[in-house]
C-alpha cells in the first residue's frame, strides 16, 4: 500500500505530462505533451536536480538497493540513526553528502525519480533499486529536471494574491463569522469552512 501511495505521489509531483506518467505506471509508453493536463497547459516551476538525482541514486546503490526512502534520506542528510550506524552506512562516502537539502525535499526527489522511471520500489519490502534508465544520469550523460516544492507560506501568498482587492473586506467578514461559529460549536475554524471555500464565496 505504501508503494502504491508513493507511486501516486510521484505522479502528482512529476514535471512531465501526467498522461505519460500515469501510463508509464501501468507499463504503457506515451510520447507526452498531451496538451490536456495541468503540466502541459501551465508548466510548473522546476530546478536542475541532476546533482541531487546522482546523490540519491548513489545512496541507493551504496546501501545495497534494499532500503526504503527514509533510510536513504537519513544517509543523504547525515542522520546517524541506530540503524544507519549498525549497518555501517555512516562510513559510506555518500553519508551526509545531501545535508544542503532538507529531508522533505529528498523524499520528493526520490518520489519524482520513481515516477520518472529511474528508481523502482520493491513491492515486497519497499526497498529502492535502480533501473537501467539511471545509468546515463549516474554517468553524467543526462540531466534531470525536478518540480520545485512550494512552502505553505508561498501557497497561501499565491492564493491571497489571486483574490481581488475589492473582495478582501468580505473575506475578512466571512473569516470573523467562521471564527464565531467555530467558537460556538467548540471546533477548529477549518471544520466550519476552509479558507478556499471562503474565497469561493
Amino acid at each position: 500500500e505504501r508503494t502504491k501511495l508513493n507511486a501516486l505521489l510521484g505522479i502528482c509531483e512529476t514535471t512531465e505530462c501526467r498522461r505519460k506518467a500515469i501510463l508509464a505506471h501501468f507499463g504503457e509508453a506515451h510520447a507526452g505533451a498531451c496538451g490536456n493536463c495541468d503540466n502541459c497547459i501551465a508548466p510548473t516551476e522546476t530546478w536542475d536536480g541532476t546533482d541531487a538525482a546522482i546523490k540519491a541514486m548513489s545512496a541507493i546503490y551504496r546501501t545495497g538497493e534494499r532500503f526504503g526512502v527514509m533510510h536513504v534520506v537519513d544517509v543523504l542528510t547525515g542522520k546517524a540513526t541506530e540503524k544507519v550506524e549498525r549497518l555501517g552506512h555512516d562510513s559510506l562516502a555518500v553519508f551526509g553528502k545531501g545535508k544542503d537539502i532538507d529531508a522533505k525535499t529528498w523524499q520528493s526527489v526520490l518520489r519524482q525519480l520513481t515516477a520518472a522511471g529511474f528508481v523502482a520500489v520493491n513491492a515486497e519490502h519497499g526497498g529502492l533499486r535502480l533501473l537501467e534508465e539511471a545509468r546515463p544520469v549516474l554517468r553524467g550523460e543526462r540531466k534531470i529536471t525536478l518540480r520545485r516544492d512550494q512552502t505553505k507560506r508561498q501557497i497561501r501568498a499565491k492564493k491571497t494574491a489571486e483574490m481581488p482587492a475589492s473582495a478582501q473586506g468580505l473575506f475578512d467578514d466571512l473569516r470573523a463569522e467562521r471564527a464565531r461559529i467555530a467558537k460556538e460549536q467548540g471546533v477548529p475554524p477549518y471544520v466550519v469552512f476552509h479558507d478556499s471555500t471562503l474565497r469561493a464565496m
